[in-house]
């Protein structure tokens, strides 16, 4: 795995949180003293203070403490044992920090070798502190000397983001943190406002915002909204599309009430938890397994425009035609029957034949 500069046209394959995580899974794998100082370090991303562990000795001074010299003697010993310790953690941190460096190197094609390494602080700084290194190597996978200029930098922020797409065999939790990364670039750069407008205008914020405290608290949630969104949009539809088609479905009931017909997610956990409970289409095969037919294609297509009713009758659990809880109104036996005789003909849509007329 090879990592090089974001330059334009030519755009890095890997998040630094995927980077970060490779890093980690080497070293846990190391047999090395100390690691764990290391692997600390990368994960938050600050050096770890080794100094801050360098025993100390203390000492009893209170003449008329008559164990004084017993006490003063066994804290001599502890401390002798400790400052061994400590100096052998010490040497072990010094030497996986040189480690660090090089396995960073490694990790890097010639021309992010060279950029790193065309740095003026290179040798006096990032030869030593192998975080900032990192932080430094981050700088240069995700930005360009384009990108230096702001404006600039604000629309490759945003077209990165936009353009976090689900890959082919990505599971969800990669993909979220893929994407969420992404997000929360942006979000440094335009803040938690920049949504307000767009949020005042909602249909939602329309018909509920009469109570200020509510307003507010729906303009602080709205970026968490648009990250929970465009996730979903973003998502492999080959495998969600039913499950999106069934919120939108919901969507378009006017004659509910809004919170009843706004089933899309709110937050971003909450938007992975809905693909991640949902059963992934198919749809590169048909139902024959592989057998291309005219009837094939109709069942398909017939799925197609039932998935939206059959997501809103899994919210009642009950067949929209004779209400029974055993099977949703698509595989109804009674679903041909005029629709006066429906328990509820006003939640499914008609069956036509051909020439616009129920059989």
């Amino acid at each position: 795995m090879k990592f090089h500069p974001l330059t334009r046209g030519n755009i890095t394959e890997f998040s630094f949180d995927e980077v970060k995580k490779t890093l980690v899974i080497i070293m846990s794998t190391m047999k090395m003293d100390h690691i764990d100082d290391m692997i600390q370090s990368v994960q938050t991303l600050s050096l770890f203070d080794i100094e801050s562990g360098k025993p100390t000795l203390v000492l009893v001074t209170n003449d008329g403490n008559p164990d004084k010299d017993i006490k003063n003697e066994e804290r001599r010993t502890n401390y002798l044992a400790d400052q061994k310790d400590w100096k052998a953690r010490k040497n072990a941190f010094d030497n996986n920090k040189r480690n660090f460096y090089r396995m960073i190197m490694k990790m890097c094609t010639d021309h992010m070798v060279d950029k790193l390494e065309r740095e003026a602080d290179f040798e006096n700084n990032l030869f030593n502190d192998p975080v900032e290194l990192l932080m430094r190597f981050k700088k240069f996978l995700t930005i360009t000397v384009d990108t230096e200029w702001e404006y600039f930098g604000m629309w490759k922020t945003m077209s990165n983001l936009i353009n976090c797409h689900q890959k082919e065999k990505e599971n969800i939790a990669s993909f979220c943190k893929r994407f969420e990364e992404r997000a929360m670039a942006l979000q440094a750069l335009l803040h938690d406002d920049f949504l307000d407008t767009f949020t005042e205008k909602s249909q939602e914020y329309g018909l509920l915002g009469s109570d200020a405290e509510w307003s507010q608290h729906k303009k602080e949630e709205s970026w968490e909204r648009f990250m929970a969104n465009q996730f979903l949009y973003n998502s492999n539809r080959a495998k969600y599309q039913s499950r999106i088609d069934g919120m939108t479905a919901q969507y378009t009931l006017k004659h509910l009430d809004f919170k009843q017909r706004c089933t899309f997610p709110t937050t971003l956990e909450n938007a992975a938890g809905v693909l991640n409970q949902h059963k992934h289409n198919n749809r590169k095969k048909n139902s024959n397994g592989g057998n291309s037919n005219g009837q094939g294609k109709q069942n398909k297509s017939n799925d197609n425009q039932n998935d939206g009713a059959q997501f809103l009758q899994q919210q009642t659990q009950a067949c929209f035609v004779c209400r029974s809880k055993d099977h949703v109104a698509p595989q109804c036996a009674d679903k041909l029957k005029p629709r006066d005789k429906w328990k509820t003909p006003d939640k499914y849509r008609d069956y036509f034949n051909e020439n616009g007329c129920r059989n």
